[in-house]
């Protein structure tokens, strides 16, 4: 199992966020290209964007947020365990957990979100 971490950033255009989003869009490229190359093998890959939680990282990206309105991290744990497991199918794909109802995500031709 392959489990990289992404995040909205690889497509929110933040500003003064640009080396942090070029990592996330290139961990989520790197994800996407690798799951294509071995998918005749068992191996399985995910890209999971966590969301906002209640970190270190966090606290010192977005000051004055209340660390209180965040899950803590354990709480994407269960999540992390099932994609470990060898019952787990899905490949490709970005399990997001940054909205109120944690979700699978397809990768797809990128939209005009400025339209």
């Amino acid at each position: 199992r392959v489990i990289l971490m992404s995040s909205a950033a690889a497509w929110k255009r933040r500003p003064y966020w640009g080396p942090y989003s070029v990592s996330k869009a290139a961990v989520e490229a790197l994800g996407h290209t690798y799951a294509q190359e071995v998918s005749s093998t068992p191996i399985k890959v995910m890209m999971v964007d966590p969301g906002p939680l209640r970190t270190d990282m966090r606290a010192n990206a977005v000051p004055g947020e209340d660390p209180m309105s965040l899950r803590e991290p354990s709480t994407l744990v269960p999540h992390l365990i099932d994609m470990a497991a060898s019952s787990w199918t899905d490949t490709g794909r970005l399990f997001d957990f940054s909205g109120p109802t944690p979700r699978l995500c397809d990768f797809g031709k990128p939209v005009d979100v400025t339209a």
